[in-house]
């Protein structure tokens, strides 16, 4: 009985080892899924210092990718495209939504500047 329950327990470790085996291409594509799914759900609440972490792990993947560091199927390639793609979108309309306030914070700044040297020439004039 003991051989058996043995026996038992070693193939059953092993079938459980070898289903939560997930290839490197395959952890890749879950971390991008997980990095997606957390932008998407909590993107509007992120800290800079939050969106700094994602951008750079996404560098670092993206980086090793290039590097022909994964051997992707066709099937895997497709969805890795899909994924970069969404979180592409999400760091380009980050940094617009910063670019803009940067841009309000300047005209805000550049028409006091403005309304200085008119004022300043109408002093002048006086």
């Amino acid at each position: 009985m003991k051989h058996y329950l043995r026996t038992l327990l070693v193939a059953l470790v092993a079938v459980t080892l070898l289903v939560s085996c997930k290839s490197k291409e395959e952890r890749v594509l879950d971390r991008l899924q997980t990095m997606s799914e957390k932008i998407q759900k909590n993107g509007d609440n992120l800290s800079e210092e939050d969106w700094e972490k994602l951008y750079k792990e996404y560098s670092d993947i993206h980086a090793k990718i290039l590097n022909k560091e994964y051997n992707f199927t066709d099937e895997q390639i497709h969805e890795l495209g899909k994924l970069e793609g969404k979180i592409g979108k999400a760091f380009v309309k980050h940094s617009m939504s910063d670019f803009g306030k940067a841009a309000d914070e300047i005209i805000k700044k550049g028409s006091e500047f403005l309304k200085g040297i008119l004022e300043s020439d109408d002093d002048k004039e006086e």
